[in-house]
């Protein structure tokens, strides 16, 4: 279960999502904020507009809606196909820039249940994430599409790599034959953890927590935050295995930093074994997916089994250690004191 903020979508809103799913519905875009004025919080509906003409021509009516500092959320219908069940709709989380941090927090952080609340993925055929109102335009959707449909751009290194194992990969097998080995068990990302990563390399979040659900075997978002280093001990549980991204925030010799840690939390022998070793697999793929697809470098990677290790000083140490400019030489140890004695008679076996 991902790290929520409870608010939920008000019964009006939830009227209007039933509304316009309908597909007799004229309604083209709506637009969806956090009202913090209501007790309790909640999700409300602030602005809608009807179809004109296609959904390509009707989409410039997005940016109208937005305000520079406001942050909300864009629900965008597309023109139904004929092989489709159900409407089709593109889901915007529009967080500017210059939008108070707080504000960036709780969208973030309500973002699922936003989603949710209007019928999840059986409605929502895309999402965007801009925070910039070039990016609402055609154009820039256009542009989402093209780059999400692109292949991932591969370096020089990766792309000798990828030869040699399409080259090692054969269906022959001889003396010579080099065969593929598991480097590990790669379990998928929930579209939950994804958005949680993603927002931590955008700077939305400081910390995120995944979990491995045995039975789905997937990753799931555990946790998501804005905790410092001091605190940071305090969102990792004992006894039980996590992974744990922190963005540690600091100064070290006179610039500021902001480097991400993956911390792999042991549960010890309290946690099944059969956790730990599922862990301990999809520990590589895991990296490997956030690392090579969502493009997050992560500085340092440490494993620990007590939240005790976690300090400020020992952050400091992870990231930055202390390299002694002195190597001592290895000395030879030194023979016994005073005379070696007369010298050993050896016995001659040949006569």
């Amino acid at each position: 279960m991902s790290h929520q903020t409870g608010i939920r979508a008000s019964q009006d809103l939830l009227a209007l999502f039933a509304d316009a799913k309908n597909e007799q519905s004229s309604v083209r875009v709506i637009k969806v904020t956090i009202d913090t004025t209501s007790d309790p919080e909640q999700l409300v509906e602030s602005g809608r507009d009807d179809v004109n003409g296609t959904w390509e021509n009707d989409f410039g009516k997005i940016c109208p809606m937005v305000q520079d500092k406001e942050a909300c959320y864009i629900f965008y219908k597309f023109d139904r196909k004929a092989d489709d069940q159900n409407t089709k709709w593109l889901f915007v989380m529009y967080i500017p820039d210059n939008s108070p941090p707080k504000s960036k927090m709780l969208y973030a952080s309500t973002k699922s249940t936003c989603k949710s609340e209007f019928g999840g993925k059986q409605f929502i055929a895309d999402e965007v994430n801009p925070s910039t109102k070039a990016e609402l335009t055609l154009d820039g959707y256009e542009a989402h599409v093209e780059h999400k449909a692109a292949p991932v751009p591969l370096s020089m290194d990766e792309l000798e790599i990828q030869r040699i194992k399409e080259s090692e990969i054969r269906a022959d097998v001889n003396v010579d034959s080099k065969h593929q080995t598991m480097q590990g068990v790669a379990f998928p990302l929930s579209e939950d953890a994804m958005d949680a990563l993603q927002s931590l390399k955008d700077g939305r979040v400081t910390f995120v927590q995944l979990n491995l659900d045995l039975v789905k075997e997937t990753i799931e978002l555990s946790d998501t935050n804005t905790c410092d280093v001091n605190s940071l001990s305090s969102h990792i549980p004992e006894g039980t295995s996590r992974y744990n991204f922190f963005c540690f925030k600091h100064q070290y010799e006179g610039d500021y930093k902001e480097d991400v840690v993956f911390i792999y939390s042991m549960g010890g022998y309290s946690s099944p074994i059969k956790e730990r070793m599922l862990f301990s697999s999809g520990k590589a793929p895991c990296l490997s997916v956030v690392e090579d697809h969502l493009g997050i470098p992560l500085v340092k990677k440490v494993e620990i089994d007590s939240t005790e290790k976690i300090t400020a000083d020992s952050m400091m140490d992870i990231v930055h250690p202390i390299r002694s400019v002195h190597k001592p030489k290895f000395d030879r140890p030194k023979g016994p004191g005073g005379r070696s004695g007369a010298r050993r008679i050896i016995k001659n076996t040949d006569n």
